[in-house]
């Protein structure tokens, strides 16, 4: 190379850091950029006033660093994409990234629930997901957010179906029971109860699999049946499951029954209640009385 080069190759070198001065160029960016939420080097406006309200509504002293945060971005892609009028639906989603962000994936929990945000924004759960992935398509390469997203709607969808599965295992096994001055503990409770039961069991998985999660509602119906049945309790418990559970010559079969009715794998059902349930509830749920549950009387 002759030495005439040189000087032209340097001030290329600054002509190109003249264009590039929206950028903040660092040695370990490559490491970075995929962690980073979409940047925007244009002025960003102060938040309006509609945003204003749902920060208002979801908390009147939120710090002003996460209000600010969620606007950079929010506005940040209105102007970069078509929102189809519908900006306040992207708020939640603005939420969920920002403070996924901020809280270093799961170290912390959420400073604010992403179910009373959507309530307030007036958005659904299945609309939510549907505009996060577009969101998050565009707005961050984050691939931690992404994996956390994708998480979140795997675990959801199995949920959905495991709730389906268990309103006829719960009206096929016991009888409806109104609300009384007289009976406190009637069909809400106990359905409420059964399946808080569930959905807290459900997070200590080791795998969220629908088989998986099918077999632990199996037990966790076992569980609460049989301890209906050792109390007493004949108002909640369908005559006719009693006649099927009572089939079998061996004595009271639960599980056998419950597989058998509804397609659950009794050896897999047996073995996860063995290795896993039995082992694991005490710890998971160490407020109830695991030796005599007694809903009726402690619940």
């Amino acid at each position: 190379m002759e030495a005439t080069d040189e000087p032209e190759v340097i001030q290329d070198d600054k002509e190109m850091k003249t264009i590039c001065s929206g950028f903040e160029i660092s040695d370990n960016s490559e490491g970075r950029v995929e962690e980073e939420v979409l940047d925007y080097s244009h002025e960003i406006p102060s938040p309006d006033d509609g945003f204003l309200q749902v920060c208002i509504a979801i908390d009147p002293e939120m710090s002003e660093t996460l209000r600010d945060a969620v606007w950079n971005q929010l506005f940040t892609m209105s102007e970069k994409v078509d929102l189809d009028d519908e900006t306040i639906a992207y708020v939640p989603c603005a939420f969920y990234c920002v403070m996924l962000e901020t809280e270093k994936f799961n170290q912390r929990p959420f400073p604010y629930s992403m179910l009373n945000i959507l309530k307030i924004c007036s958005v659904s759960v299945m609309e939510f997901f549907d505009k996060l992935s577009r969101w998050i398509d565009i707005a961050t390469s984050s691939k931690k957010i992404q994996e956390h997203s994708f998480k979140i709607q795997s675990s959801l969808a199995v949920t959905v179906v495991i709730y389906k599965k268990l309103v006829p295992i719960f009206r096929s096994l016991f009888r409806y029971v109104p609300s009384s001055a007289s009976q406190s503990f009637d069909s809400n409770s106990l359905f409420t109860f059964v399946w808080l039961i569930i959905i807290i069991m459900k997070k200590s998985l080791p795998c969220e699999d629908l088989l998986t999660c099918f077999h632990m509602l199996l037990c966790v119906v076992e569980w609460i049946y049989k301890d209906l049945c050792f109390h007493d309790c004949e108002e909640h418990i369908e005559p006719e499951s009693v006649t099927h559970m009572m089939e079998n010559k061996d004595g009271v079969r639960v599980l056998e029954v419950l597989c058998r009715s509804f397609d659950g794998v009794l050896l897999d059902a047996k073995h996860f209640r063995t290795h896993w349930f039995n082992v694991k509830r005490e710890n998971i749920l160490p407020s109830l009385n695991h030796k005599d549950l007694d809903i009726r009387n402690n619940f």
